[in-house]
C-alpha cells in the first residue's frame, strides 16, 4: 500500500494509522475494539471520522484477508474500498486491484 503508484490513490480518502498490537501500549485494546477474533496480520479496518468501524478486513465467510493475494481476498478488498470510497474513483479501484494481482503474480509462489 506504500507503493508510489498506490499511496496517492489511498490518500484521497484514507489516513493510514499503523498500530502494532504487540509493541504499542494499548494496541491490542484497539484491535479488540473492532474485532472479536485474532485473524493474523496485517488486519485492517476502515472507520468513519468518529472511529466507528465501517468495514474490516474480515471476510464474513473466510476470515481476515490480511495482505490480499488470493482472488477472494482481493475481491473482499475491492468491496471494502468501494464501500467507503468518496474521492477514489472506480478507475482508481481497478488500478488498486490490478496492482494486487500483479504483486501476487510476481512475488508469490504458484499454488
Amino acid at each position: 500500500m506504500a507503493l508510489k503508484e498506490v499511496a496517492p490513490i489511498l490518500a484521497k480518502d484514507f489516513v493510514d494509522v499503523r498500530i502494532d498490537t504487540d509493541r504499542m501500549i494499548g494496541g491490542n485494546d484497539i484491535l479488540k475494539r473492532y474485532t472479536k477474533t485474532q485473524g493474523g496480520i496485517p488486519w485492517f479496518v476502515f472507520t468513519d471520522g468518529d472511529g466507528k468501524a465501517i468495514i474490516t478486513s474480515d471476510d464474513p465467510e473466510r476470515g481476515n484477508v490480511g495482505f490480499p493475494a488470493q482472488d477472494f481476498e482481493i475481491a473482499h478488498f475491492r468491496r471494502m474500498v468501494e464501500r467507503v470510497a468518496r474521492s477514489i474513483t472506480p478507475a482508481d479501484i481497478d488500478f488498486l486491484v490490478k496492482s494486487l494481482v500483479a504483486f501476487r503474480d510476481v512475488k508469490l509462489p504458484p499454488r
